[in-house]
């Protein structure tokens, strides 16, 4: 996917996780921010001491991609939740 994809991505990932849609459990959250706070491709936030703002490898925003059940790090350091929540369908009209 291309620079505009993943743009378009990370947005519509922001909004889901500010809506609360497909979220993940919170231990899960927990867990993952965790592995983020250690890790050395997460870009420390200038005005939020103590806190991660970006992932260097994905440029993802750390506080929403960790929310986000069905999201996972690029290095594989933690997976997407499983969910029974179903999938919308797609209507193409």
């Amino acid at each position: 996917m291309g620079c505009c994809g993943d743009m378009a991505r990370g947005a519509k990932g922001i909004v889901q996780a500010a809506l609360g849609l497909g979220r993940a459990d919170g231990q899960i959250i927990e867990r993952r921010r965790a592995i983020c706070r250690a890790c050395p491709e997460a870009i420390p936030c200038v005005k939020k001491a103590g806190q991660f703002c970006r992932c260097r490898r994905c440029g993802c925003v750390l506080h929403f991609k960790t929310a986000l059940a069905g999201e996972s790090c690029p290095l594989g350091r933690w997976g997407a939740q499983p969910t029974d929540e179903p999938k919308p369908a797609l209507t193409i009209r």
